[in-house]
């Protein structure tokens, strides 16, 4: 089993999407609509770009809109510890741990969704004819630099 995430996912059927589950501020107020195809092919990919724009345009439009008139900032902590974040980027989740010693961050590590992405694109070549490669490859678009986070 491959585990698809991202547009990617999306494409072939992974109604999966780290801004709804588990979920992050703002998206809880703005009814992200995550769109999925069933194909898996380079058409849904395409497909489910598209719509990702469109709902990008909707919710960029929508958050400006809702905006606060107060200052939005946050303090920098000064004690110690450690937390684990995920983000959804076009390629899927992106997780990311943190340890903060005395204020200031002492060790990061962040995983990047083209990690799992690689194997995608080695089985969806593996049944076309090799003109289709570059397609195929830039339709699934793994990060090269994201493997070596």
């Amino acid at each position: 089993a491959y585990a698809a995430g991202g547009f990617t996912g999306r494409a072939a059927g992974q109604n999966h999407d780290a801004r709804v589950s588990p979920g992050y501020a703002p998206y809880e107020h703005f009814g992200l609509e995550v769109p999925v195809e069933q194909d898996g092919d380079v058409a849904a990919r395409i497909r489910i770009r598209l719509a990702e724009m469109t709902e990008s345009i909707r919710l960029i439009r929508d958050m400006l809109a809702n905006l606060p008139d107060t200052v939005i900032a946050m303090a920098p902590p000064s004690g110690s510890g450690s937390g684990l974040g995920v983000a959804e980027s076009f390629r899927g989740p992106v997780w990311h741990w943190l340890r903060i010693e005395a204020g200031a961050i002492s060790d990061v590590f962040a995983a990047d969704a083209s990690t799992l992405q690689w194997p995608l694109v080695e089985f969806a070549a593996a049944t076309g004819i090799l003109a289709d490669f570059p397609l195929i490859n830039k339709s699934i678009n793994a990060s090269y630099s994201g493997v070596d986070l």
